[in-house]
């Protein structure tokens, strides 16, 4: 009988690594907390960590003009050009 649980153990183990060394996480205990905040049986976290600006100053992702969706910031908004030509 082939036994698949240390295997399954290690590779948990290495993924909590990489999670932890890659986030603003601490602490696996941390990291798990924020699954609290899915008030259903299902549903997705999506935590941004670390995002650039670009030349203009705005962030390179844009969570304000919608609330349901993340959108790519566009770099030349504020400098007065448009797709027109």
């Amino acid at each position: 009988m082939l036994c698949i649980l240390p295997m399954i153990d290690l590779q948990h183990q290495t993924e909590m690594e990489l999670i932890l060394k890659y986030s603003p996480f601490k602490t696996e205990a941390q990291f798990m907390k924020e699954f609290d905040k899915i008030e259903s049986s299902s549903g997705t976290v999506v935590i941004v960590y670390n995002l650039k600006l670009l030349d203009s100053g705005l962030p390179e992702l844009d969570v304000r003009t919608s609330a349901h969706d993340i959108l790519l910031s566009h770099p030349e908004v504020g400098s007065g050009d448009t797709d027109d030509g």
